[in-house]
């Protein structure tokens, strides 16, 4: 009797010990799995959370490119303007460069004319020497003929070129004039060029 009564508290205690441990194993397997549960639910908003502050600042930054892509073009199109306006600036230079290059130039044969004027006006009876023919050449005022008033004749031609500019400022054909005869002023720095049959006489 008493052997079974020891049986009996044994098998009590054993099934005690594995029912508790059951409970406690259920118990503490079923708290780790909620936490577990509990912490990916949190990540999983956390994610989420970041995953639209994403969003959000990629459609930020799709604004600003399109704004940028705008202000592009547009800045393109003012490029080409200012591009085209720089462009008729250098045409402007360049034609404002040849007008004075030519204005410089016709200044030049004015200024040449006007002292040829002048020369001109200025000129007295100091031609000298005798009446002489010619030979057909170049002749310099004043070192081969004195610088005065002059009677051509003959039936030669001649001109008379300005020496600053090579200008012709007188040329005739005797032999086509009344009386085959020119009267004309010769100044420094003129040359006579005659051609043919030409008598030159002071006129005094």
């Amino acid at each position: 009797m008493e052997a079974n009564k020891i049986w009996f508290v044994s098998m009590l205690v054993v099934v005690c010990l594995a029912g508790g441990y059951f409970v406690y194993s259920q118990g503490a397997e079923s708290g780790v799995y909620k936490y577990a549960a509990d912490t990916l639910d949190a990540e999983t908003d956390d994610i989420l959370d970041d995953n639209r502050a994403l969003e959000r600042q990629k459609t930020q930054y799709m604004d600003s490119i399109d704004e940028s892509t705008s202000a592009l073009s547009d800045n393109e199109d003012e490029s080409e303007e200012l591009k085209s306006y720089y462009d008729q600036i250098t045409d402007y230079e360049q034609q404002n460069q040849q007008l004075d290059s030519d204005i410089q130039a016709a200044q030049a044969e004015i200024d040449s004319l006007s002292a040829y004027a002048s020369a001109m006006g200025a000129v007295s009876n100091e031609a000298s020497g005798e009446s002489r023919a010619l030979e057909a050449g170049t002749y310099q005022c004043p070192a081969d003929i004195t610088a005065g008033r002059y009677r051509l004749t003959g039936t030669g031609s001649f001109r008379v070129v300005i020496n600053a500019s090579n200008r012709v400022s007188d040329s005739q054909n005797l032999g086509s004039l009344d009386g085959n005869s020119y009267t004309l002023n010769i100044e420094a720095e003129t040359k006579l060029i005659t051609e043919g049959d030409v008598t030159i006489t002071p006129v005094n």
